[in-house]
């Protein structure tokens, strides 16, 4: 099977710089029987890349809760997102990237995205 078309798109097709941290979030969808806790490494205004080793397909929705290093004595940052495209397990060892599925926020409000840009500041860029 050809997954080329399920790698994580290059650098200059992102609208925001991603910011690199290792964060737990819960995640629910409806394709699951409750919420699940992966791992999000690297951020953006526009999105994350959860870690997963069986992530869900292309377009699948969900919510992501986490709290975010700046605002880790407030309110968790909540979020709709969608699936935009899935990392796979490769079989090199010297692969660096994990596998999971980056997602893309939809439908947030003026100050979810005031929150998510103060929380982004001073957060190193993610490795490419």
């Amino acid at each position: 099977m050809d997954d080329s078309n399920l790698d994580a798109p290059s650098p200059r097709r992102r609208r925001s710089l991603r910011r690199a941290l290792h964060v737990e979030t819960e995640v629910t969808s409806e394709l699951w029987d409750g919420a699940v806790q992966l791992v999000a490494t690297d951020l953006s205004l526009d999105g994350l890349w959860l870690e997963s080793d069986l992530p869900l397909e292309v377009g699948s929705d969900l919510s992501v809760s986490l709290l975010l290093p700046q605002m880790a004595l407030t309110l968790p940052f909540q979020a709709r997102a969608r699936v935009a495209h899935v990392g796979l397990l490769r079989r090199r060892t010297d692969d660096r990237r994990r596998a999971g599925m980056g997602l893309c926020f939809l439908g947030m409000t003026a100050d979810q995205r005031e929150r998510l840009a103060h929380a982004l500041i001073g957060l190193p860029p993610a490795q490419a």
